[in-house]
């Protein structure tokens, strides 16, 4: 990216992705059992929807790739087997994943909940679709309550 004045600054994605990269180094061999519980269970609740998070922004950079053609660009046959390929994982996860994105391209309020955490990624998959219609009426502030606290 260059800004204005013609110097080159890191895309935000790509800082934030490198930011929970070296968070996450730093607390890779820190012992847990230092915990209470409550903050066990807190914390176990907000690595869950930080995950949830963090997928969401994975599928907006898969459809991204899907529409810029950057995987073919690559010498691939799909973004999916390229992702597979290059992250380690089976074909059928990449393929599911690129399927969720272009699910969630056309269910911005499944979206807009997985990136608050409030939907995680398997309850995305269960969006109601036109050909899965949701069995009873289904409503974004349904999808996006807040969650009891104990």
């Amino acid at each position: 990216m260059t800004d204005t004045a013609g110097t080159h600054r890191e895309h935000p994605v790509t800082a934030a992705l490198s930011t929970i990269a070296v968070a996450l180094d730093e607390v890779t061999k820190t012992v847990l059992w230092t915990l209470d519980d409550a903050t066990a269970l807190d914390l176990l609740e907000l690595s869950t929807q930080l995950e949830s998070r963090l997928v969401e922004l994975q599928t907006r950079l898969a459809t991204h790739a899907e529409v810029t053609g950057a995987a073919r660009t690559a010498g691939a046959t799909s973004t999916a087997n390229l992702w597979a390929h290059t992250a380690r994982m089976t074909r059928p996860d990449a393929h599911r994943k690129v399927r969720l994105a272009a699910a969630l391209d056309s269910h911005p309020l499944t979206r807009a909940a997985m990136a608050t955490g409030a939907v995680l990624p398997a309850q995305a998959h269960l969006s109601p679709t036109p050909s899965r219609p949701c069995p009873r009426p289904w409503t974004p502030t349904y999808a996006a309550r807040p969650r009891p606290t104990s």
